[in-house]
């Protein structure tokens, strides 16, 4: 959303602002803050908005850095920065961040409200601790507030870019914090996958179909077989999986009447078993020690 000029980035800020039903008086105190900001930019020629601008503005209007410097802001001076943070950040990643959650329901879908309910049922059968359940279902319900500002509708359409997506708007928080977030998103994401690949693969297949001109309450054989074809890179247990499914769909379509294909029941072998290479203890300390002479950067986060 760089490209975007800064009329139109404010006029879609102010639209999610709208959609997390902030109050009629607090996107009043942000219009007026965005009239300041845009004053400022075409003073200064600019048409699109940039952290460097939203910083100078800050210093022209407010002193900030210097008030910074000397512990004298004033909490009217890290509002106006907040709404400054507020502009850069949802450029950057279409999303509101760091945000005063005062309603303690963040989700208007109703997808993912009934998925974090199951998911914070999962960590108490888990037996984890209740400060462990409490990050991981805060940590959960803010990354599905994150898709719902993409506009993602659905479980299934979860997408590693989505991931990427909201780790990269941990950028600039303490080490521990991102750590804590990557546990429990992993955490989340292992429930999601566990929870609902059989839903997911459906409704991949529905998705198939559709693209393949199917609009009928049929299987053929021809779909299926299209189906079948073993994909890039697709593990043999994957793929077992995957048809299984499609399968069983079939079983059950011909149980109640529909005509359908079902694939033989043995159409994919097994596969070789799985042989474990072990590192001799030569190669471990090789390993080990080309480990000791790595630097990690800012941008790198270890796992």
């Amino acid at each position: 959303m760089n490209d975007l000029p800064l009329h139109e980035l404010i006029a879609l800020l102010e639209k999610e602002l709208h959609r997390l039903h902030y109050t009629n008086q607090s996107i009043k105190y942000y219009r007026l803050m965005w009239r300041h900001i845009v004053t400022f930019c075409e003073s200064n020629g600019a048409s699109h908005y940039t952290e460097d601008l939203g910083m100078r503005f800050l210093d022209n209007r407010y002193n900030f850095s210097e008030l910074e410097k000397t512990g004298k802001l004033t909490q009217s001076i890290i509002n106006v920065f907040r709404v400054v943070r507020m502009l850069g950040d949802f450029q950057q990643h279409r999303s509101i961040l760091r945000r005063y959650y005062k309603q303690k329901d963040l989700l208007q879908n109703n997808e993912f409200r009934e998925m974090l309910k199951r998911y914070a049922n999962h960590c108490r059968q888990k037996e984890y601790s209740k400060v462990t359940q409490n990050h991981y279902r805060t940590i959960s319900e803010k990354f599905l507030s994150y898709l719902e500002s993409q506009e993602l509708k659905h479980i299934p359409d979860i997408a590693a870019t989505h991931v990427a997506g909201y780790i990269n708007t941990l950028l600039g928080y303490a080490y521990k914090t991102v750590e804590l977030h990557l546990c429990a998103m992993r955490s989340f994401l292992g429930f999601l996958y566990k929870f609902d690949s059989s839903p997911r693969l459906l409704y991949k297949f529905d998705q198939f179909c559709l693209a393949h001109g199917c609009t009928e309450p049929v299987l053929s054989k021809e779909l299926v077989q299209i189906w079948s074809q073993k994909r890039p890179n697709e593990a043999h247990a994957t793929m077992q999986h995957r048809l299984g499914i499609i399968r069983q769909l079939a079983l059950y379509m011909n149980q109640i009447g529909v005509h359908a294909y079902v694939l033989p029941k043995n159409i994919i072998p097994k596969g070789p078993a799985y042989i474990p290479y072990i590192f001799s203890s030569n190669e471990l300390a090789a390993f080990f020690k080309q480990v000791d002479t790595c630097r990690y950067c800012a941008a790198v986060i270890p796992i």
